[in-house]
């Protein structure tokens, strides 16, 4: 018998799903003792240190590329990591030198300044987004030796210290051919960050050993693991684990099947509120909340009228009854947010901001806002507000993502709608895909909308991206196009202080600023709900922002 070659192709497309199927089934097993099993809503878009941007990519990455130092999960302090010690300041000369540990890529080479060096070039050389902010105040890198690196900066090392420090890089040998082909492309960026890496060098604790996406990634313990057995941050590093095996399913019903057929272990994700109440009588579940690193808030166009009032502008936010979204629209799992720090952020926060109505009932709100808006010289025809200029005030919209992936933004755009129809003041608001708000916001074209920040750094530097006049353009991130000198002077300073407590006193000074000025009205700040199969591990570490972060699975280990 002869077979043509649509026959062989058939048969081979055959015999390689059945491979998939198999490996599949091997990935969904009952796990080991030393196995963990994560579940992922979506599959990770780039293995690519240099291009991954979404948020799947980057929790699998932070398991290869360590970081020089962390943030201690006792008191947030600096901490040394993959740094030997704390970093040596010349600060007239803006040099830093950091000397890194005897630490080993999982191939079993070493991490060297070079690897660091050529990282830190590669970034400048092509501009890279999302990683040049953090490097561009380098002017020079020498190696002082194969594992001592010295930086001279363009200015105050504030920056560099307290967010720069804290993010990987990449193994030499592993990108170097690449990258001297890149140089030879039509667009040398666009090649770069596009390039699809199907092995990862990596000098964390654990190393890529299959992946099969979009079903599942299975990682396993780097014996070459510098941390290994310290004591460090309060803990004895590990992992303890052998491998992970992360479950990549198709949505949050999926994947909540799987906690209750004991198929996984950990959902690395929030759980939506609509799935709460059953989860709460699984008694094989443990829930964990913590505060989210970030908040949700209202932003305003601040070149349109009139919005770019801020008689206006307070008088919304006075109407806001922020308890009240809280209780509506999040069912109680969040907390009032009234400043652009989280409350979480203890030394940063201002807990002494301006709280425009807090403590009063509905109608004292509605009689403060009116007389706001009276003495600004607006008035009312016929219930509608009439504006300064004698013109009728047209229905504004209120922009969101799509209720999907974030129910309680348009329960809380629901409940404004509501206030603000009672100062005369029509409503619409309009859900779009997350990537069109943002395309509308950065060309300006909106009236108000709701969205957030979940995943903000410690140190406030993003104050300044959110809200400097230098970001107010269309590819920056201070979308209302806040412009205020006061503001620019107070962030230039904080950028260059290196008093920790006279920087504080300019944050807490910007953050009244931005309370009063109000181009963001903060919202609420979430509850992050995980769940986790009980009695199989063991050794969860709860920080602002969930379990799933490094030094949990640097310290859990299977249940005894």
């Amino acid at each position: 018998m002869t077979y043509g070659k649509s026959s062989f192709l058939i048969k081979t497309k055959r015999i390689f799903g059945l491979l998939i199927v198999l490996s599949c089934l091997a990935a969904w097993a009952p796990a080991k003792a030393g196995t963990l099993r994560v579940g992922l809503l979506r599959q990770p878009e780039s293995l690519n240190f240099f291009g991954a941007t979404d948020t799947w990519s980057k929790k699998i990455l932070q398991f290869f590329h360590m970081p020089l130092y962390v943030h201690d999960p006792r008191d947030g302090s600096m901490l040394p990591w993959l740094a030997e010690s704390m970093p040596e300041v010349d600060e007239p000369s803006f040099k830093v030198t950091v000397r890194l540990r005897d630490a080993c890529w999982d191939d079993g080479s070493k991490v060297t300044a070079e690897d660091l060096i050529f990282t830190v070039s590669v970034i400048q050389e092509f501009n890279v987004p999302g990683h040049m902010e953090k490097w561009k105040n380098v002017a020079r890198m020498e190696a002082i030796d194969s594992r001592t690196i010295r930086f001279t900066l363009k200015g105050p090392p504030v920056v560099f210290l307290n967010r720069t420090l804290y993010t990987g890089f990449v193994q030499k040998k592993s990108w170097k051919h690449f990258v001297d082909s890149v140089r030879r492309a039509k667009n040398p960026l666009k090649s770069l960050v596009r390039h699809k890496v199907q092995k990862v060098a990596s000098n964390g604790p654990f190393f890529m050993a299959s992946c099969c996406q979009p079903l599942f990634i299975v990682l396993k313990r780097n014996l070459h693991f510098f941390a290994k057995d310290r004591k460090l941050g309060g803990i004895t590093v590990g992992p303890h684990l052998d491998s992970i095996v992360f479950n990549i399913y198709r949505n949050v019903t999926e994947a909540l099947i799987a906690l209750e057929r004991d198929n996984v272990d950990f959902i690395w994700w929030d759980i939506p509120q609509e799935h709460l109440d059953k989860l709460r009588g699984d008694r094989s579940v443990r829930l964990y909340r913590t505060p989210r690193r970030g908040f949700d808030y209202l932003a305003f166009n601040l070149q349109r009228s009139p919005f770019n009032d801020p008689s206006f502008r307070t008088a919304v936010a006075t109407l806001i009854d922020r308890e009240q979204i809280v209780k509506k629209a999040l069912k109680g799992d969040a907390i009032p947010a009234y400043s652009v720090i989280p409350p979480h952020n203890t030394f940063w926060y201002n807990a002494g901001v301006r709280r425009a109505g807090k403590g009063l009932s509905c109608q004292e709100r509605l009689r403060e806002a009116k007389a706001l808006l009276k003495g600004a010289g607006y008035s009312w025809s016929k219930g509608a507000l009439v504006l300064p200029t004698g013109r009728k005030m047209r229905p504004v919209e209120i922009l969101t993502n799509c209720a999907g992936s974030k129910p309680c933004r348009l329960k809380a755009a629901l409940l404004i709608k509501r206030w603000l129809s009672e100062i005369g003041v029509s409503v619409i608001p309009k859900m779009r895909p997350l990537h069109d708000v943002l395309s509308l916001l950065r060309e300006n074209i909106f009236d108000m909308y709701i969205l957030g920040w979940g995943h903000l750094s410690d140190d406030p530097g993003y104050l300044e991206t959110f809200f400097h006049s230098s970001e107010a353009r269309p590819a920056g991130k201070n979308y209302p196009r806040f412009r205020n000198a006061r503001f620019d002077e107070l962030a230039d300073r904080a950028s260059g202080e290196m008093d920790l407590f006279k920087r504080k006193a300019l944050v807490f000074e910007m953050q009244e600023l931005i309370t009063k000025e109000l181009p963001y009205i903060p919202l609420y700040t979430r509850n992050r709900v995980e769940a986790v199969k009980k009695n199989a591990f063991q050794g969860w570490i709860e920080l602002p922002g969930g379990i799933g972060n490094l030094w949990s699975f640097l310290n859990v280990r299977p249940a005894t």
